[in-house]
C-alpha cells in the first residue's frame, strides 16, 4: 500500500485511487451522462448543483484499510433530488455486499 497525505492531512492510498478508477469506469459504462462525485477526489470548494449524480467512496474507512483491518467498505450511490435511489456497499474482507433500491 502506498499512501499520500492530502492538504487536509487525511490519507489517500493507491488502493483507494485504483478502486475509484474501477468504480468510475463501471458506472460510466452504464450511465455515461451522469456525473460522479468521489469523496476524496472532489474539490469541496465547488458546490454540487447536480440534481442527479453518483456519489462514490471507494474505500470508506481508509485508516482501517491502511492498517490491514477488515472494517472498511466500498460504496456507491445514485442520488436523485437529494435522495439515495440506489446504494451499494461492499465489505470485501467480510465477503458481504448490501444493495438498496428505493422506488
Amino acid at each position: 500500500i502506498k499512501i499520500k497525505i492530502k492538504p487536509d492531512n487525511s490519507p489517500v492510498s493507491n488502493g483507494y485511487l485504483r478502486g475509484n478508477d474501477l468504480i468510475t469506469k463501471k458506472i460510466l459504462e452504464f450511465t455515461p451522462n451522469i456525473p460522479i462525485i468521489s469523496e476524496k477526489i472532489v474539490d469541496i470548494s465547488i458546490k454540487n448543483k447536480e440534481k442527479i449524480f453518483w456519489l462514490s467512496d471507494p474505500i470508506d474507512g481508509t485508516k482501517k484499510y491502511i492498517a490491514g483491518k477488515d472494517e472498511y467498505t466500498l460504496n456507491a450511490a445514485l442520488v436523485i433530488n437529494k435522495v439515495t435511489c440506489i446504494g451499494l456497499v461492499g465489505a470485501p474482507k467480510k465477503k458481504k455486499t448490501f444493495l438498496l433500491i428505493r422506488s
